[in-house]
């Protein structure tokens, strides 16, 4: 029975000698390897010791990433490069539209309210044969034809103008569709609107703030905003009264109109705001915007494996906000990836599969010429 315990010892001794065996490799040909130091027989270089080489055939086979090969850096190199990595998150991804814009006193948008209502009752003169109803005021543009097929006169085409362009001004302002067609109701009294109502806040503050299209699907009536304003210092809070319906053809912006929320400082018109809209969406992997490598279409992270080894992984993202970006596939929470001399990883790893494929045409030629030559 001795024995047989003591020959189980001296086998697991031996399969954890071989298991911890050093191996060395050349910087030039990382194919070839070997298990005692010396020079490389295709170029002459002397070998170098491979940190962890246990798990490369393991990693090799896990970072499926065509151009990156996984790379081993010991401890002392990495506090020397800077490296560091960060976890996998699955949280609520915070995502804060941000835009420039300007205060205005209500005085401009009141006006511009009377004089759409004006233009309105003009253009509705002519149209009094056409019957009153919600339907022909809410699309009064399908429901303006001439009478008999007569010519419209000069001053009817004028106060259609003048109609579209007090319309314009105020779609310009951010007034929506639904409020204009309060409006258009304030002159007959309808009973399905507030007559006494006309779009206008206790501060006497609005700001019109300009958003670029790509983040129109984050803005909404009743949104909480935070104004800021360098000129004085100070951040006031507002909510977004109304999203304008177009947006600009030349700098891709929608105008938002936004009220200003108990102000009690009085501010300039014109003055220069920053203007700040967090939305909280669904829970989702994310990692810092540093963590990813963009290279044109491709994403790339580089895993932590162990303690030297570092395997690059393809992975897909989603938005971006705030140093942080959304991890759609590739990688898996709790995963720790380097976030921290990710470029100097990623240049390592892009070299070693260089001169990995570079050293395989090499053998693969000279073996070609072997053959020939027999």
């Amino acid at each position: 029975m001795k024995k047989i315990i003591l020959m189980l010892i001296l086998m697991i001794f031996v399969a954890v000698s071989a298991w911890a065996k050093d191996i060395y490799y050349c910087p030039m040909h990382p194919h070839y390897t070997s298990e005692r130091p010396g020079n490389c027989p295709i170029c002459g270089m002397t070998l170098v010791k491979k940190e962890n080489a246990i798990k490369q055939g393991e990693d090799e086979k896990q970072a499926n990433v065509t151009g990156y090969a996984p790379v081993h850096i010991d401890s002392s190199k990495q506090q020397m490069i800077g490296l560091h990595t960060t976890m996998v998150v699955r949280k609520p991804f915070l995502k804060t539209v941000r835009a420039a814009g300007t205060v205005a006193h209500d005085v401009e948008l009141y006006d511009a309210q009377l004089e759409y209502i004006d233009a309105w009752q003009q253009f509705y003169a002519f149209s009094s044969r056409r019957p009153v109803g919600k339907e022909f005021q809410q699309d009064w543009r399908l429901y303006y034809t001439t009478d008999s097929g007569r010519r419209t006169s000069q001053e009817q085409r004028d106060a259609q103008k003048k109609l579209i362009k007090a319309e314009y001004t105020l779609r310009h302002l951010g007034v929506t569709t639904v409020e204009l067609e309060k409006l258009r109701a304030i002159k007959y009294g309808r009973p399905w609107v507030n007559p006494d109502l006309l779009f206008s806040n206790e501060g006497n503050y609005w700001v019109y703030a300009e958003i670029f299209e790509n983040d129109l699907g984050f803005v909404d009536v009743g949104q909480k905003a935070m104004v800021e304003i360098p000129a004085y210092g100070q951040t006031i809070e507002g909510v977004v009264r109304a999203v304008a319906e177009s947006v600009d053809p030349m700098t891709r912006t929608t105008r938002v109109r936004i009220e200003l929320v108990k102000t009690k400082i009085e501010l300039k018109e014109g003055l220069y705001v920053n203007v700040s809209m967090p939305v909280e969406l669904n829970n989702t992997l994310m990692v810092p915007r540093d963590a990813v490598m963009m290279t044109g279409t491709r994403a790339v992270a580089f895993v932590k494996k162990d303690e030297g080894t570092f395997a690059p992984v393809d992975v897909v993202t989603g938005w971006e906000s705030d140093g942080f970006v959304e991890v759609k596939k590739g990688l898996e929470e709790g995963q720790m990836v380097v976030s921290g001399a990710n470029f100097l990883v990623d240049s390592e790893s892009r070299l070693q599969a260089a001169l990995a494929g570079f050293s395989e045409e090499e053998d693969s030629a000279k073996k070609e010429g072997h053959n020939h030559g027999q």
